[in-house]
């Protein structure tokens, strides 16, 4: 049987005791062959040239001929190691001595990329007595792994089943100390990084040897992947193919082996598909991956073209909605409207506007942001806190010294990082609307474009009161609005361990065709208008409600517009300020009512009551907050959030009544229809059964008269049978023959 990897029997130094590279992957110190030597004609070797060029030129020379400086840093490497293994002289501070070496190490591989850290740390120690190695414990991990899953499955032991126990007691060993040991040097090199004197050059070469490192957990994930699990994978499968073979000769014995064996190839399947994800190892790799994601995340999240992209995708969906809100329920119902009574005119408005807003956001906004996706425009999207905020590591650096945390410590770190993701999602809802910063960005756009347009109408000669120029005004507002959110999240980070992490990130390009991904709008969509689901209503109720309060604020301004005499300069400046103003009430009670729904599900409540919580308790942990908690910002929002409270009240209230009437209504009809239906049924049962009764009364009828006739008719033919028979023998009881011939 194969093997799972053929140990080294070099020994392996430099990052504890290094994986050799027939597990790593790694390229190997290997001596070369006998060059040919061409002499040259003006010179004939002397001395040690020449007994050089007689033997094979070893691996270190063949480094130093490569690498001119690395005879200067192999010393310095001695000296750094002799100086380390002195016990008379004063001993470093273990960061300080772990600084030195990283910069010795640092120096080669900047000096030379292509050098991974295990081949740096080989070469500087090749033939020294002291290794200049890290401290970090279970370097040798990876190949005590592979080396315990061959001794599982040796040749020796083909009438030994392994067990899933022994198996994942290997797994759970060999993957925690290779975690750990990961977990260790990272944090080593960052407590360099952080906690020690280091000019740009210095700080260069540590992370030279980081990035290093980084570079060996990927090698040796896909080492773990394929040549130590996959190879495990494979040698169960065949041991698997075999028992079925032996199987089909010997079926009762062999089962339960077979058996045995689909379970440890299942077992090593699933191991192989999520170790780098899940558990102790995947915590690991994490931590070894963030400064390299977190890096990538925010290089995302930079450019001019990038941030002009990630403002349309946000922006003109919403600006084309907008737009057709603008002319399917202003421009066409207003007018319709115009001689009503002021209320009878907003509510009318209000409804309209709340139930069109409502259908194109389910509908036209995201459409249209696939219409975009598909032209690389894609919209932002939130960042999972564990994205960036990993489970904490086992293995930790205190005081430049490796360990191990145990239950109650790790417990203690995963609440503090629990803590570090809550206040993460805090930071994500800044720039949202129903926060201070979103809500801002939201009342002065959308009114100053109304104002913007109004100033045009009043200095120029363009018509723009018209419904295109309002519509335009309209769409430049709401695009404007979510678009300046969307750089408020873009620029938006939360500060944790020295990491700047982004809150908000673009969405990768879609994969999906456009057709399937519209018809998957449409499919949503039809979800969202479904009158007989209770959520469904109260989203277009509460719309329709605070839409029409609002248009009570917009209403009562027109008049006002209206009897201005613009043809002053002070005429002009009110118009335009009071026509902000008109947009500016609209949108207040429209835009607070908005997350009443969500707020309401996150706190497990009512509308209303989640409108009298704003306003008694607005600091609540349920409710989303663009601000830290304590901070002076945080309490100016508070103050903002129980005018929300306020401006709630009457909408919820209303949405919930209406909820109410048309609930009762909806389930008094469906209680009228069951009657109904029941009823229905009840009587065709019983028609069912009249005519089942006369149809089987007619069939029981028909035979009975059958019967008698068929009765009739054997008595009659028994009477004819009768009366031909002769007279029979009286002594013998037999018939009397007619005449003697027949006797």
């Amino acid at each position: 049987m194969d093997r799972i990897h053929q140990p080294s029997s070099a020994s392996a130094h430099g990052v504890g005791h290094s994986p050799s590279p027939s597990v790593t992957g790694a390229r190997p110190a290997s001596p070369v062959s006998q060059p040919s030597v061409t002499v040259a004609s003006e010179a004939p070797l002397q001395g040690r040239q020449a007994e050089r060029a007689a033997r094979p030129q070893s691996a270190l020379e063949r480094y130093e001929s490569t690498f001119p400086t690395l005879r200067e840093l192999r010393q310095k490497a001695q000296r750094e190691a002799a100086r380390q293994a002195d016990t008379d002289r004063p001993a470093y501070h273990p960061l300080e001595a772990a600084k030195r070496r990283m910069l010795i190490e640092g120096e080669l591989l900047r000096a030379h990329p292509s050098l991974s850290l295990q081949q740096a740390s080989e070469i500087l120690n090749m033939g020294h007595v002291e290794q200049l190695a890290s401290p970090i414990p279970y370097g040798d991990s990876l190949e005590k792994l592979a080396t315990a899953l061959d001794q599982l499955f040796a040749p020796g032991l083909q009438d030994e089943l392994p067990s899933l126990v022994q198996l994942g007691a290997i797994l759970d060993q060999g993957l925690g100390e290779i975690s750990r040991h990961l977990e260790g040097q990272l944090d080593l090199y960052r407590q360099v990084l952080q906690h020690t004197l280091l000019d740009d050059t210095e700080r260069a070469q540590v992370k030279a040897g980081q990035q290093a490192l980084q570079a060996m957990a990927e090698r040796w994930t896909e080492d773990i992947k394929g040549k130590v699990l996959g190879k495990a994978q494979a040698l169960a499968e065949s041991r698997l193919q075999d028992q079925q073979r032996a199987q089909q000769q010997s079926p009762d014995q062999m089962e339960v082996q077979t058996r045995q064996w689909q379970n440890i190839r299942d077992y090593l399947k699933s191991a192989q598909d999520a170790f780098d994800t899940q558990g102790e190892f995947g915590t690991a790799l994490q931590h070894v991956r963030l400064d390299s994601q977190v890096e990538a995340m925010n290089a995302s999240n930079q450019g001019l073209f990038s941030a002009m992209r990630s403002f349309m995708a946000n922006g003109v969906p919403p600006g084309i909605a907008s737009t057709l809100l603008y002319v399917m329920a202003r421009a066409y119902v207003s007018p319709q409207l115009a001689g009503a009574e002021f209320v009878a005119r907003a509510l009318g408005s209000g409804m309209a506007i709340g139930a069109v807003h409502e259908t194109l956001d389910n509908f036209a906004k995201p459409a249209a942001r696939e219409v975009l996706a598909s032209l690389g425009m894609t919209e932002l999207r939130e960042v999972d806190p564990s994205e960036v905020i990993p489970d904490p590591p086992r293995a930790v650096i205190v005081e430049g010294r490796y360990q191990e945390r145990d239950a109650g410590q790790m417990a203690e770190a995963q609440a503090e990082v629990e803590q570090a993701r809550k206040a993460f999602l805090n930071a994500q809802q800044d720039y949202k609307t129903g926060t201070l910063k979103g809500d801002a960005i939201t009342l002065t756009s959308l009114p100053g474009a109304q104002a913007a347009r109004e100033l045009v109408n009043l200095l120029s000669s363009q018509n723009a009161a018209s419904t295109g120029a309002m519509a335009l005004a309209a769409f430049l507002g709401n695009a404007g609005m979510y678009g300046l959110q969307a750089m408020g999240q873009r620029q938006k980070t939360f500060s944790h361990e020295g990491h700047d992490l982004p809150t908000h990130v673009p969405k990768p390009a879609p994969q999906e065709a456009l057709g399937r991904r519209l018809g998957n709008v449409l499919k949503d969509g039809l979800s969202t208008i479904n009158p007989l689901d209770a959520s469904v209503r109260q989203k277009y109720d509460s719309k329709g409600w605070s839409a029409a309060l609002g248009m009570m604020g917009y209403n009562s301004v027109e008049g006002s517009i209206r009897q201005l005499d613009t043809s002053t300069t002070g005429g002009m400046a009110s118009s335009v300020i009071l026509t902000g103003l008109q947009t500016f009430l609209m949108q207040q009670v429209f835009y607070a009512n908005k997350p009443a729904g969500d707020e309401a599900e996150a706190g497990g409540t009512g509308r209303f009551d989640n409108a009298l919580n704003n306003i008694r308790d607005p600091d609540r942990e349920t409710l989303p907050h663009g601000s830290r908690p304590g901070t002076t910002e945080r309490r100016i929002e508070n103050t903002y959030d129980r005018l929300r409270g306020v401006i709630q009240g009457p909408p919820q209230a209303a949405t919930e009544i209406t909820e109410a009437v048309t609930s009762t209504v909806v389930s008094g009809l469906g209680q009228l229809g069951r009657q109904v239906a029941e009823q229905a049924s009840r009587q065709q049962q019983r028609l069912a059964s009249e005519v089942s009764t006369r149809v089987f009364n007619t069939l029981a009828g028909g035979l009975e008269h059958v019967g008698r006739q068929v009765a009739e008719q054997a008595m009659r033919q028994r009477d004819r049978f009768r009366a031909a028979e002769p007279p029979g023998d009286i002594e013998m009881g037999l018939q009397a023959p007619r005449d003697r011939d027949n006797v």
